[in-house]
């Protein structure tokens, strides 16, 4: 994990309760997390798409091992019943968040892990999973520090909750117009993509469609949580409008 969430998580060192989420198809715990609980079951959301997920919080953490994205891998859960109980059986990959009542054993990596077919899939699945993690905790707080594009949206969705028994058919529609932001655009293709690259390149059109003149400051700010190199379009666009409104303006004086 990209060290600079720590700045925006200050009491991580103090927590005594953890995050993990576990791989019912692995049998094994695939991520875990010290900083958001709702950001956390986003991931898990996201990996739905191509996992059975279970996110587990850990309350008493003296009770179980010190697990992290680097370990965590060789951790299971004793009693693999326990986690169909969790999951409800249910046909969909619907992630839940829990509590974990069983206990945690260290029986290693997954004898499949050592065949050379199943050590790329599941490298890349732990490598896009763990892009994920970084890339949602960078949608959540560039949501927050620079909300200007979200306020329409809120505004539009009061109204549909607080007066849906009123005659606002004109607000609603307005809504289903707005409410469809750059931050939701980026969780849905994180749940259709299969790599890390191919989302980087989705990631980068997306921003390019949206893109202002004000943009500039918050993508930089995405990019430094996701831990990821700012792409040379999105460096140079500021630059380039403003040579371009510059060109305008002189022209229009000659």
């Amino acid at each position: 994990m990209n060290k600079e969430l720590d700045l925006y998580y200050p009491d991580r060192g103090l927590k005594t309760n953890y995050y993990a989420l576990y791989s019912t198809a692995l049998e094994r715990f695939l991520l875990v997390d010290y900083h958001s609980p709702f950001v956390f079951l986003q991931v898990a959301h996201v990996l739905s798409s191509k996992i059975t997920p279970i996110v587990y919080l850990l309350q008493e953490h003296k009770k179980y091992p010190k697990m992290t994205n680097e370990n965590c891998m060789q951790f299971s859960i004793s009693q693999k019943l326990y986690h169909v109980e969790a999951s409800g059986k249910s046909m969909k990959q619907n992630p839940v968040l829990t509590t974990l009542r069983q206990n945690i054993y260290r029986p290693g990596l997954p004898k499949n892990y050592f065949d050379n077919n199943e050590i790329i899939i599941v490298n890349k699945l732990r490598d896009y999973a763990i892009f994920c993690q970084q890339c949602l905790h960078a949608i959540a707080l560039t949501s927050m520090f620079y909300s200007q594009e979200e306020i329409e949206t809120t505004y539009q969705n009061y109204n549909s909750v607080f007066f849906k028994d009123f005659d606002t058919k004109h607000l609603l529609a307005d809504y289903e117009k707005t409410k469809d932001s750059t931050m939701n655009e980026i969780s849905r293709l994180l749940y259709y993509s299969t790599d890390k690259e191919t989302a980087l390149d989705e990631i980068k059109k997306i921003w390019l469609d949206k893109i202002q003149a004000d943009y500039s400051t918050r993508i930089k700010f995405f990019y430094k949580i996701l831990g990821a190199e700012q792409p040379t379009e999105l460096k140079n666009f500021k630059k380039e409008k403003i040579v371009r409104l510059c060109s305008g303006t002189l022209n229009a004086i000659d």
